[in-house]
């Protein structure tokens, strides 16, 4: 039986069907330690997201250089939510806020504008973390409409308006103290 691809990746389904004898072998080590998974935001979302990383960068407050790439802000991301997952191990109480943030009014983009596409590079790790996640989900609610990328499109949206809501200088603090 094949296992539900979480991701475009599907870094579990590679892990639960892994051939076996000398392949199996030869692709376990030459397996990278990042993915790409190709993302689609608004452009103006991915500009805005773009410009966050940039003003952390240069207005920094300390004498430190810090940087900050998008695909690093989206790694953070993803980041956060294995990391409570880790510390809660209750699939449906993450399962409950996915759909929250689905229900989200999207006050930072319009369905009109052009979508951009793009590609990040993000920890293997963390991404079968992840869909280890939405795997256990399954379990409950076997045909949730969840994915990797559509959970991180929504934690960006969420980022976003939390950017508009005013608290962006907590949002830059806490990444700073996070990188440093």
């Amino acid at each position: 039986m094949t296992a539900k691809a979480y991701s475009q990746v599907n870094v579990l389904g590679d892990y639960l069907e892994k051939p076996s004898g000398f392949g199996g072998w030869m692709k376990t080590i030459f397996q990278t330690q990042e993915v790409k998974l190709q993302l689609a935001l608004p452009t103006r979302c991915f500009l805005r997201l773009k410009m966050f990383c940039e003003d952390l960068q240069e207005y920094n407050n300390s004498n430190n250089n810090l940087e900050l790439s998008f695909d690093e802000l989206v790694e953070l991301l993803l980041e956060d939510i294995v990391e409570f997952y880790a510390k809660t191990n209750n699939p449906l109480q993450l399962n409950k806020h996915f759909k929250n943030l689905e229900k989200l009014p999207l006050a930072v983009s319009s369905f009109t504008q052009r979508k951009e596409k793009f590609i990040v590079r993000l920890d293997r790790k963390l991404i079968f973390k992840l869909e280890m996640l939405l795997a256990d989900i399954a379990e409950f609610e076997e045909d949730h409409s969840h994915s990797v990328e559509k959970i991180l499109t929504l934690c960006l949206f969420n980022f976003l308006a939390e950017i508009f809501r005013g608290n962006g200088e907590a949002m830059r603090k806490s990444i700073i103290k996070r990188i440093k």
